[in-house]
């Protein structure tokens, strides 16, 4: 069994949004998307190292599809891994750490 896994606000209306975006243009990768977030985020919070360290303690990020980052914080001495963000690479890529 993984960790808990909580979503934020802000991550939960960056998924539903994405996931609109993209049903507009092809429900298929809107579906694969959707798909491809929950398993890896599932992954995490099975192996909470799973995603890349970065520079602000107990954050690491998870690249998806080459597109998209699952930004969240794990601290070993916790039972639960945070999501805050879901982050389309497409921006810019500073913003995904602002406002953790």
């Amino acid at each position: 069994m993984g960790k808990r896994i909580e979503w934020t606000d802000s991550a939960i209306l960056e998924f539903k949004a994405e996931i609109d975006y993209h049903k507009s243009y092809s429900i298929g990768f809107a579906e694969k998307f959707r798909i491809s977030i929950l398993q890896n985020i599932d992954i995490s919070s099975k192996n909470p190292y799973f995603g890349m360290p970065t520079s602000i303690d107990y954050v690491r990020c998870k690249s998806i599809m080459r597109r998209f980052t699952i930004v969240y914080y794990y601290k070993e001495d916790e039972d639960r891994i945070s999501i805050f963000r879901i982050w389309d690479n497409r921006r810019d890529p500073d913003w995904k750490f602002k406002k953790l």
